[in-house]
Formats: structure tokens, C-alpha cells, sequence
């Protein structure tokens, strides 16, 4: 089990494990060719919090899907634990998806 935040970026997971909460802070240590010089809070986000031996995942709602559930269990080692999800619809994990300044579009 592991503690961490993550990021969804084009698909696909970005991980920082056992380390700081602040995504902001982690963001910033990226290099350019991943952050594409975007925001820390432009891509929907989320972290991993281990509280007795149960795993908490804070996410974007835009990001609760089957398989990102999955992918998270995985990178962060949660097979073993009870896992509960928690969508938190809070200004700090606002994104484009929430904001309308989306690429994708």
C-alpha cells in the first residue's frame, strides 16, 4: 500500500508515490515535455491516502472510470486493502474538464 497523487494525463496515469500531497509542488519538479507548460491543476487529478489499513482515492469526478480505478489499484499497490473512492467535487481538484478551457475540444 502506498500513499501518493496522480494526475490523468491523454489516457494515461501519472504517478508520484510515498511522497508529497501537493500537486502543485510536484508539478512544478516536471519537465516541460510532460506539463506542456500547463497548469497543475489543468488535467483532472486525484491522490491515494492509506488510514488503518484502508486505502482512501480522492478524484475529479471526470476521471471515475472502471478502468482508472483499476490502474490506480495497481500503481499503488492496493490489492489487498479496502479500497473506497471518494469524488470530490471541491475547487482543489477543479480542472478543464470542470472550468471549460479544455485542449480537447
Amino acid at each position: 500500500m502506498r500513499n501518493g497523487i496522480f494526475w490523468l494525463i491523454d489516457e494515461k496515469l501519472l504517478c508520484f508515490k510515498d511522497g508529497t500531497f501537493n500537486h502543485k509542488r510536484s508539478w512544478l519538479e516536471l519537465p516541460n515535455k510532460i506539463t506542456g507548460g500547463l497548469p497543475y491543476n489543468y488535467y483532472p487529478r486525484g491522490r491515494v491516502e492509506i488510514k488503518r489499513e484502508k486505502a482512501v482515492i480522492y478524484m475529479n469526478r471526470h476521471i471515475y472510470t472502471e478502468q482508472v480505478i483499476i490502474e490506480i489499484k495497481r500503481e499503488f499497490e492496493l490489492h489487498t486493502v479496502e479500497v473506497v473512492i471518494k469524488i470530490d467535487g471541491s475547487k482543489h481538484y477543479r480542472c478543464c474538464l470542470d472550468d471549460g478551457w479544455n485542449h480537447y475540444n
